[in-house]
């Protein structure tokens, strides 16, 4: 043991003591995104989250979806509802094609079906309207109700239910026969492409998984 040489007192050396690096240092993410890489933003990443939906890509893809739907309607009558099913279907797909890596699931589906089933509806109705206008098929459109409207009361021969039918023949009572109308068409038109766009999405699902098993 080393002495000083002036007072006699044992010299002590005490040893540096450097501090110890962390074997797993914290991950950092990239510059311009998040941990998974680089450019992969927060709407990436809810893109990929279960349940989440980029509106701004799944929009673009309800309008197409919306016009095949006003489309089919229009021609086809919507192929009692099989055609309404299959463009909430096709809203889905293209949404998925325009979001890669997205978790589709039967809620995803279900609303972007419903959006594609509001846009259809909005789409036929106001070409209904432009061709009642260009047309003037209005007063057609009139008479085929007035007809609905006299046949019910000819099978229905209760005193009420003729002056509700009386009722339903004035101004008021047709007005309030196309609201219900356009109602029940609103109905239609979300309940079918929401439930093609909900099948759509557990099919894909379970083919996703059915090949990641391969």
């Amino acid at each position: 043991m080393p002495f000083c040489g002036s007072c006699g007192a044992p010299q002590i050396r005490i040893p540096n003591q450097e501090p110890a690096e962390s074997e797993d240092p914290p991950t950092r993410p990239f510059e311009g995104g998040s941990s998974l890489g680089p450019g992969v933003g927060p709407e990436a990443l809810a893109s990929l989250t279960p349940g989440k939906i980029r509106w701004s890509e799944a929009l673009p893809a309800a309008v197409s979806g919306g016009v095949v739907a006003a489309l089919v309607m229009m021609v086809l009558l919507g192929l009692f509802g099989l055609g309404l099913v299959a463009a909430g279907a096709l809203g889905l797909y293209l949404y998925q094609r325009r979001t890669p890596g997205m978790a589709a699931t039967a809620g995803v589906g279900a609303r972007v079906g419903a959006a594609v089933g509001s846009i259809g509806f909005a789409l036929f109705a106001l070409a209904t309207a432009v061709q009642v206008a260009v047309f003037h098929s209005g007063s057609q459109l009139r008479e085929e109700m007035m007809k609905a409207v006299e046949q019910t009361a000819v099978h229905n021969p209760d005193p009420q239910a003729q002056a509700a039918v009386a009722w339903l023949k004035t101004p008021d009572g047709l007005i309030l026969m196309m609201a219900l109308g356009l109602l029940v068409l609103l109905v239609v038109f979300v309940g079918c492409c929401s439930a093609g766009g909900a099948l759509a999405a557990t099919l894909m699902r379970n083919r996703s998984q059915g090949s990641s098993r391969q």
